[in-house]
């Protein structure tokens, strides 16, 4: 054998051995963008879910207001029937709690009574061409003295009508699958009052 013919031999056997130390470089070349995604999906994945059960708590809240407002009008909506219903308040709440409780709620959550301005479930004014006198109806404009505090009852001044309203104001409350009721996270309550009100007349 050769000088010559023995340094290429030997030049090889160096090239030969480095060759698994190349080989093991790319391979942790290749682990690196593997591990950084996983990092990547570790920081991504509560993120993405925190907002899917943003989306969902928007949704359940809009559902329970929806359900709080159709209960309010099931019970305006018995107090308009005629003038015994208007103000028969127990059936009144009755009507509501169990528009509310067929919705797949329950009643006992759900709070009904008349708004405050209106003094009473029924409520009474005349209608001047689309224009109340009084401009607020209440209660004790149904009745004369010493009951309510309209002498002329039942009637109004020439042209105009006698109006009878029903009034009833719903309250329910919205509790988060996330944030324990009576406290709050951020600023965002786990419990959260929803009120409506729905006013229909009786007597056109």
């Amino acid at each position: 054998m050769t000088m010559g013919t023995k340094a290429r031999l030997d030049e090889n056997s160096r090239v030969q051995g480095s060759r698994p130390s190349l080989a093991f470089g790319r391979r942790r070349n290749l682990r690196a963008p593997k591990g950084q995604t996983l990092v990547e999906m570790a920081i991504l994945i509560p993120i993405v879910l925190l907002l899917l059960i943003g989306v969902i708590e928007i949704g359940r809240y809009t559902y329970i207001g929806i359900l709080v407002g159709n209960a309010a009008r099931a019970g305006a909506e018995f107090g308009i029937q005629g003038n015994g219903q208007a103000g028969n308040g127990p059936k009144i709440i009755l009507a509501a709690k169990s528009d509310f409780k067929n919705n797949g709620q329950d009643p006992n959550n759900l709070t009904v009574k008349f708004p405050s301005a209106y003094g009473g479930f029924d409520a009474c004014t005349c209608d001047n061409g689309g224009t109340y006198n009084p401009a607020q109806a209440t209660y004790l404009y149904c009745a004369a003295p010493p009951n309510g505090t309209n002498a002329t009852a039942g009637t109004c001044p020439t042209g105009q009508h006698w109006v009878i309203i029903t009034a009833v104001e719903a309250t329910g409350t919205f509790n988060s699958i996330l944030i324990p009721a009576n406290s709050s996270f951020l600023g965002i309550p786990g419990s959260i009052l929803i009120d409506r009100t729905s006013i229909l007349r009786s007597r056109p």
